[in-house]
């Protein structure tokens, strides 16, 4: 009887564990006084990632004209943009990511139809698919590195338009006649 308790003690830590592994990070949120812009973001040890949920913006309201995104929230520094982080923000027209930023995300910017420039810094490290879906304004986008990531050499997530969406690279060249980086380092 001892030794099938113990198992089962087992059982549910092994369990316990695994569970808090895909348990959501709380979010927190913050409003900027002079903007008026409400940011939703998550706290991972000394990292912040601005992120509210599947398919719903982590600024509100939906930000129009340009944006800077806070270097830190928290007490932390932002390094991440996360999924849908601008999900359909339409009215955004140029957005100013800080340099502490390592990560976008995919779909972080998905639907921003009136994004017209894109400026990504030498910091960020990796930009997901569909990162910049449904941007059909973006006329100039500067870029660290073109692909999913920094030193990348695969074949699909290794093309410029991996981050519109693999719909848009199918072809090779039909992105890269539509999106024209100003530059690619």
């Amino acid at each position: 009887m001892k030794r099938g308790h113990g198992m089962m003690k087992r059982l549910v830590a092994i369990w316990t564990q695994a569970f808090a592994a895909t348990m959501p990070l709380m979010a927190d949120t913050w409003t900027d006084p002079d903007t008026g812009y409400t940011w939703t973001y998550q706290i991972n040890g000394d990292a912040v990632e601005i992120y509210k949920g599947s398919y719903s913006a982590a600024i509100f309201p939906s930000p129009e004209n340009s944006v800077t995104i806070p270097s830190s929230l928290g007490g932390k520094p932002v390094t991440s943009i996360g999924y849908h982080a601008f999900y359909n923000c339409s009215g955004l027209m140029n957005v100013t990511i800080p340099t502490n930023v390592m990560e976008i995300k995919n779909y972080a910017f998905e639907g921003c139809s009136g994004l017209t420039i894109m400026t990504i810094p030498d910091g960020v490290m990796s930009i997901g698919s569909y990162a910049f879906s449904g941007c059909s304004g973006l006329a100039s986008i500067t870029l660290p590195f073109v692909g999913s990531r920094r030193g990348n050499s695969g074949v699909s997530d290794s093309l410029f338009g991996y981050i519109f969406g693999p719909d848009s690279y199918v072809g090779g060249t039909e992105t890269y006649q539509k999106f024209k980086p100003i530059l690619v380092s």
